[in-house]
């Protein structure tokens, strides 16, 4: 399954999305890194609260194509929230919770 993952990360415009992976695994962390070595590969990699964002981008500083999608400070990205702020062909504006409430 990992040689299929690889041979597809190596294809011409390929995207890979992860929502939810801290790419703690050791083969598939470097697997993916290996491959973004690809220019044309677009990685887009979602993080469910600002310490994953941190920490994933210390992981992949080396790469200009990767982007690290994350909630706002004391928000959480759960698939609700995404699908509804993100991943819409109309999003809406991001209100944090306590602005919500203002409104």
């Amino acid at each position: 399954m990992l040689r299929l993952l690889s041979y597809e990360l190596e294809k011409p415009n390929s995207i890979l999305i992860t929502f939810g992976f801290s790419f703690a695994d050791e083969h598939i962390l470097k697997l993916v890194q290996r491959s973004l070595s690809n220019p044309q590969l677009q990685t887009f990699i979602c993080c469910y609260s600002q310490k994953g964002v941190a920490a994933i981008k210390e992981e992949f500083k080396l790469w200009r194509n990767v982007t690290v999608i994350g909630p706002p400070d004391g928000e959480k990205l759960d698939f609700t929230n995404f699908n509804k702020y993100i991943f819409s062909l109309k999003p809406e504006k991001y209100f944090p919770s306590e602005e919500a409430e203002d409104l």
